[in-house]
């Protein structure tokens, strides 16, 4: 958002470093209210939970991770050189890890790993 002065200079109201700041507050808020959960934010940690839990699983760490690199990226304008390929593969086995974690843990009670192997 810009705005016009006398002068006739722009003043900028919002710029990339503080949109950064912004985002790696909003990352440090959400990753603590993931390992609180409701602990320290009462009902809206237990709202922000159920909604991330419910959306990304385990992989709600690995979005706030992102979300946070782009933070730092807007803020100090700095980038990781890493090729595209290693990349890929790091994220890929990550997510998969996830996934993994994701789909033990949530299981019922009742069933169990043998259980689901046996069924399929």
């Amino acid at each position: 958002m810009e705005n016009n002065n006398d002068n006739g200079r722009r003043k900028v109201y919002f710029t990339q470093e503080s949109i950064g700041i912004s985002i790696l507050f909003f990352c440090g808020l959400v990753t603590l209210i993931l390992l609180t959960g409701e602990t320290v934010f009462s009902g809206l940690g237990k709202a922000i939970c159920t909604f991330m839990y419910g959306t990304f699983g385990y992989g709600s760490y690995l979005v706030m991770s992102v979300i946070a690199y782009l933070g730092v990226w807007l803020t100090f304008n700095k980038k990781l050189k890493i090729k595209l390929k290693t990349a890929l593969v790091i994220t890929l086995t990550v997510f998969m890890v996830f996934l993994l974690f994701h789909a033990v843990f949530t299981l019922q009670e009742k069933a169990s790993v043998l259980h689901l192997i046996v069924l399929l």
